[in-house]
């Protein structure tokens, strides 16, 4: 059972005698910090606390302090669910699921290649990601990604030489034409 007899029985006279919690400092924010520090959410503190929701998040709102400590209790959840992800304590589906919902985490990174804005060739740009890669600042699903952004970036080009070249070759051969016809 998650929760105490004496805790739902709380909960339970709080709501029929329509109660509400107001709100203490000294009472929240240590509550706060012990339940996130062990990896809880907002809904386990909401029911601890006897508020709803809504009520948490007007006081994260309305009160600077409860605000910096929900900041810091958030983190503190968060190193608890790293922990749990890092050594396998839990299915790794649920633990990017809980992961994404609760902490915004992505899979995805945001890469920064400084060196590329100086590249001006495919072969330039192919040997910076190729650097990377071996470097460790990329993984290969990475480099694979920016190698096909390269290559469609390439065809383009190729394409619009193909083009342009095409678009040549029709206007000489119109000038060579009238030439023979005068």
């Amino acid at each position: 059972m998650i929760f105490s007899q004496k805790e739902v029985q709380a909960a339970a006279e709080h709501c029929l005698g329509n109660k509400k919690t107001k709100y203490n400092p000294d009472v929240h924010i240590p509550l706060l910090m012990q339940l996130f520090a062990e990896g809880k959410s907002i809904a386990e503190f909401c029911f601890k606390a006897l508020v709803t929701q809504k009520t948490f998040h007007q006081w994260v709102n309305t009160h600077p302090l409860f605000e910096t400590a929900y900041e810091l209790a958030l983190c503190a959840a968060q190193v608890v669910w790293d922990f749990k992800g890092e050594n396998k304590e839990i299915n790794t589906a649920a633990w990017t699921i809980i992961m994404k919902n609760r902490f915004s985490y992505s899979e995805e990174r945001k890469l920064s290649i400084p060196k590329i804005k100086g590249a001006k060739t495919f072969d330039e740009h192919y040997k910076i990601i190729m650097e990377h890669l071996a470097d460790g600042n990329l993984t290969g699903k990475e480099a694979n990604q920016l190698a096909a952004l390269l290559a469609s970036g390439l065809k383009i080009v190729q394409g619009e030489e193909i083009q342009a070249i095409k678009e040549e070759m029709i206007r000489l051969a119109e000038v060579v034409g009238a030439k023979k016809l005068t």
